[in-house]
């Protein structure tokens, strides 16, 4: 079986840097390397590169294609980009794709969340925004089970409209790797003089590389040290 991490994808470099060392960190906990793929950036179309992608796997045995979404809202693009792109790409392969939850909807992004909660610590979780309300207040409702309040970049409320009347002892930012974007939110958060409230992207946090062997239904064996004193943020 082949595995596929899709991501969003940039022009800015770092993303698939990042995406690729997630692969190559997984590789010992899963016994494979699972192959990436990106759906916008300065990429061949995602449909292009799953075929390339699923013709080298069959060559080796392969006879599934699991993509999985490394994304946090049920939006637009894992709504409607990807089933599209895939149907695209099974049109052209024997092998079947098949295309799993994206990883804003599974267990093991709530076990990373729930690692940072901490009693009497104001924390807002941060999360870009989406054109579809529901996706929207799919993030409230995470945030909500751990009893914090959802901020968005681009949809109300507007992080940045709450750092001018008020801040969070701790701002965790459903942001998978550094970026333009992350690197926007650093610079509001400099301006309101909120920069040491500001936790690293997901990717940048202890327990990330374990909730995503997780989420590709992998067990992990994890210390007793750590599953009792995970690290919180800021540091």
């Amino acid at each position: 079986m082949l595995r596929v991490l899709v991501a969003h994808g940039s022009r800015d470099p770092r993303s698939a840097i990042a995406l690729q060392q997630l692969a190559t960190d997984l590789t010992p906990l899963l016994g494979t390397t699972p192959a990436i793929a990106f759906l916008e950036g300065p990429h061949p179309p995602l449909a292009d590169q799953i075929v390339q992608l699923a013709q080298q796997a069959k060559t080796q045995g392969a006879i599934t294609v699991r993509v999985y979404p490394l994304f946090l809202l049920a939006g637009t693009h894992t709504t409607e980009d990807l089933p599209a792109a895939i149907a695209t790409a099974q049109t052209q392969i024997p092998l079947p794709v098949e295309l799993q939850p994206a990883w804003g909807e599974s267990d093991s992004l709530r076990s990373l969340l729930r690692s940072q909660v901490t009693p009497a610590t104001e924390t807002w979780l941060l999360a870009h925004g989406s054109r579809r309300p529901e996706a929207n207040q799919q993030i409230e409702q995470l945030a909500a089970e751990f009893g914090w309040p959802a901020v968005f970049c681009r949809a109300e409320p507007l992080l940045n409209d709450r750092l001018a009347r008020t801040q969070p002892q701790r701002l965790l930012p459903l942001l998978l790797f550094p970026g333009p974007i992350y690197d926007s939110v650093q610079a509001l958060c400099e301006a309101a003089d909120a920069s040491a409230c500001l936790a690293p992207p997901l990717s940048q946090w202890p327990r990330f590389l374990e909730a995503i062997a997780q989420w590709l239904q992998f067990d992990l064996a994890i210390s007793d040290n750590r599953a009792s004193t995970p690290s919180r943020f800021p540091q």
